[in-house]
């Protein structure tokens, strides 16, 4: 079975560059669904900064049914480097996109499949690093395994949205993934697809 990954920050750089972490200031990695756009069939994510010396991010999640069937492809960057130019295209875009409808998130579920810990010394307060595999599921969708790094055993469920046309379901989750100071959360999101089409894709 071929496992497609979400588009997450491990921490090897991080870890390896201590003295520039030191130097950053880090915050908590919070998303905000913006909505769905039936032109380029995307749903679009805007995503805050990671640290003082780092930008903010708008990712979309294709939505093409060729695309879903791979299952999950990855979500895709907008290459935006301009303040400015950002700051335009985040307004253009919440003007234009259709919102989605919210969803109870405790209708989800997350399911563990494998967690590792080891130990490392670059920080007293977080020495346990885990590695864990799992999956989020409903009644009628789910996601392909998902890989995570953090410093905490908790992986959190955020936010639930229904996508177009029943298609399924866009979530978001937390996890601890930055151990400097008190330690820094990040939000992700993940495309939840009808359990018949993920089996029919697993069994090709």
């Amino acid at each position: 079975m071929r496992t497609i990954l979400l588009p997450i920050f491990t921490l090897l750089f991080c870890l390896s560059h201590s003295s520039i972490a030191s130097a950053q200031q880090y915050y908590n990695v919070d998303l905000d669904i913006l909505g769905y756009s039936p032109k380029t069939k995307n749903v679009y994510v805007f995503e805050s900064k990671v640290h003082s010396n780092s930008e903010q991010h708008i990712y979309a999640h294709n939505l093409k049914d060729k695309e879903l069937k791979q299952p999950l492809g990855t979500a895709k960057y907008l290459e935006i480097h301009d303040a400015k130019h950002f700051s335009q295209t985040l307004m253009t875009l919440k003007k234009e996109l259709k919102k989605l409808q919210p969803l109870d998130f405790n209708t989800l579920k997350i399911d563990v499949l494998a967690q590792n810990s080891s130990q490392h010394d670059d920080t007293a307060q977080f020495s346990t690093i885990y590695t864990t595999q799992f999956m989020i599921s409903t009644e009628k969708f789910q996601t392909t395994p998902q890989n995570l790094i953090h410093y905490s055993t908790d992986i959190k469920l955020k936010q639930a949205y229904l996508l177009p046309d029943n298609k399924g379901i866009i979530a978001t989750f937390s996890s601890l993934a930055y151990p400097f100071d008190s330690g820094f959360y990040r939000e992700e999101s993940v495309l939840l697809i009808p359990k018949t089409t993920f089996k029919t894709v697993v069994l090709k």
